[in-house]
């Protein structure tokens, strides 16, 4: 018999080890379990460093009255604003008021009435003034009775006057008549 020889060279294949892991795979779960340890490192101490800056603050805050001070201050100054803003709306609410009674009482105004006065504090209005006749005062307060700005008129006083008028050759005696009204105002 006869036996050949081959002379070619042979590949065989690597057995794998069934138990034994890559070393590529060593690495990298080496490698993950590291980076993965740094960054639970560093998250820790910034955490405590977070912890510590918090305590510091907290006892300066406990130990300085200076903050209380500032709290109570604010609460002040918090009750002063809203107390100015309070009165500077009820002074704006009635701002123009003056202005629609004055418009209202001269398209009131009859022939022959001349006003020559009038005061205005809070919700109440004086008016003072004159005519040549005594019908158009109460024709003058009718009219104002009828404007719903007006809550009450008031006729406080009525006076007469001697009114001498013209040249020394003719003489005038006209009787004026002097009327003075109180007036109170709807809230608008």
């Amino acid at each position: 018999m006869k036996e050949e020889m081959n002379l070619l060279p042979l590949d065989l294949p690597k057995r794998k080890r069934p138990n034994q892991p890559k070393r590529k795979e060593l690495v990298f779960i080496l490698g993950s379990v590291l980076i993965l340890l740094a960054i639970y490192g560093t998250l820790f101490f910034l955490d405590w460093s977070c912890q510590n800056e918090i305590k510091r603050v907290e006892e300066n805050i406990t130990s300085k009255s200076e903050y209380q001070v500032i709290y109570t201050n604010l609460t002040f100054q918090n009750e002063v604003l809203k107390d100015r803003t309070h009165i500077q709306e009820s002074i704006n609410r009635n701002k123009d008021l003056p202005l629609k009674a004055l418009t209202q009482i001269h398209n009131a105004i009859p022939d022959g009435v001349m006003v020559l006065n009038y005061a205005f504090r809070d919700d109440m209005m004086t008016i003072s003034g004159e005519t040549r006749k005594k019908e158009t005062i109460l024709e003058f307060k009718e009219k104002l009775s009828v404007v719903d700005l007006f809550k009450a008129i008031n006729l406080v006083n009525t006076n007469t006057k001697q009114q001498t008028a013209g040249d020394n050759k003719n003489q005038i005696n006209e009787e004026i008549w002097q009327f003075t009204f109180d007036i109170q105002m709807n809230e608008v």
